[in-house]
């Protein structure tokens, strides 16, 4: 968390927050709390139906970079 804060705080990209018609977070909790403790604007797509599944599947379905990926990135 430390290190999504002091990116943000370095350079915030834009990003946006997944919440459902009740305004509950689906996807982006860390970085809507990075967000909120550095007091930049908070962007948010609403997705209506979407709940406690679609956290699920979000992140079964998400992967941080590996240092190959860096690699190749950099390569490319």
């Amino acid at each position: 968390f430390n290190r999504l804060k002091k990116s943000m705080s370095d350079n915030y990209l834009f990003t946006c927050i997944i919440v459902n018609e009740r305004f509950e977070v689906i996807d982006g909790q860390h970085r809507l709390k990075a967000i909120m403790e550095l007091s930049l604007p908070v962007n948010y797509v609403v997705c209506k139906g979407y709940g406690l599944q679609e956290v699920h599947r979000l992140n079964a379905n998400s992967k941080t970079w590996s240092s190959d990926d860096y690699l190749a990135c950099y390569c490319v």
